[in-house]
């Protein structure tokens, strides 16, 4: 009976294999085949050594923020409706707002 092992290096933009053929005493009889597939390591090509992400989780980290922001305002209005320190009524509200 044929015995095979399979055999994977994992590197960092690449991966490599082997695929070997072992008698009963688990000895190399053949190397039937091997093969590599070099993956691209995800950054500009021209010297750049920043990844091409980098921009996508800046303007993501801007949306955060901002969200993050909105969230407190919203947060902090509720609080102020609910202790009567500022008007049920939006509009009264908006007034309020214009004399700063």
């Amino acid at each position: 009976m044929k015995n095979y092992r399979l055999g994977i290096d994992l590197g960092a933009t690449s991966l490599g294999w082997s695929i070997l053929e072992l008698n009963e005493k688990k000895e190399l009889i053949n190397l039937l085949d091997m093969g590599v597939r070099i993956f691209p390591d995800g950054r500009e090509a021209g010297g750049k050594k920043e990844p091409l992400n980098v921009t996508r989780r800046e303007h993501r980290g801007t949306r955060k923020n901002r969200d993050r922001y909105l969230h407190r305002r919203v947060t902090l209005m509720n609080c102020l409706i609910e202790n009567g320190m500022m008007p049920d009524i939006e509009r009264e509200r908006k007034k309020l707002e214009k004399n700063d």
